[in-house]
């Protein structure tokens, strides 16, 4: 895992931004159980489908935010996650139809409110800006890591490095 996180610029970059940031992306990154259920209410529910099972939602957010935290290719998503192919046709719908907006001010909004940490402001209009000012999210992990601790705080500011995977990496 950590071999592919150091594979593309994009982390190099992160690594020269925030020193000693490496060693806090080793180990479990899932989302908690009361952020799960915190994301939980914006997912339409599963009716009266026919065919296979569908994979554990939790399990493709899960993978879905380990390549927003790595920036790695979407083959390289761990198999304790749903696969990868799951994944990336997963997260392409969540974008189509808004709802990978949702999930990221929703998670902006449990910060705000559970963790006391706003990055509100990388938002318009509920929605991510990408020509945001990302200064004030790199001097909160900043400060993060000189704590030495990895929280679920951390697990979930580094989903805002690199926050839409496919434009940067979509294998």
């Amino acid at each position: 895992m950590f071999r592919s996180f150091l594979k593309g610029k994009f982390n190099l970059l992160l690594m020269v931004l925030i020193p000693g940031i490496s060693e806090l992306l080793t180990g479990d990154m899932d989302i908690t159980n009361d952020q799960w259920k915190y994301l939980a209410g914006i997912f339409p529910e599963e009716k009266g489908k026919r065919g296979r099972p569908k994979r554990d939602l939790r399990s493709i957010v899960n993978g879905i935010f380990w390549l927003c935290r790595t920036g790695s290719p979407w083959a390289e998503i761990p198999k304790k996650f749903a696969p990868y192919s799951t994944c990336h046709r997963i997260y392409k719908e969540l974008v189509q139809t808004g709802l990978w907006d949702q999930v990221l001010w929703k998670m902006a909004l449990y910060l705000k409110e559970h963790e006391g940490v706003d990055i509100t402001s990388l938002f318009k209009n509920q929605k991510f800006d990408l020509n945001a000012d990302r200064k004030i999210l790199f001097s909160i992990l900043s400060n993060e890591i000189s704590k030495g601790s990895k929280s679920s705080r951390f697990n979930i500011l580094m989903i805002f490095i690199n926050p839409f995977p496919s434009q940067v990496q979509s294998d």
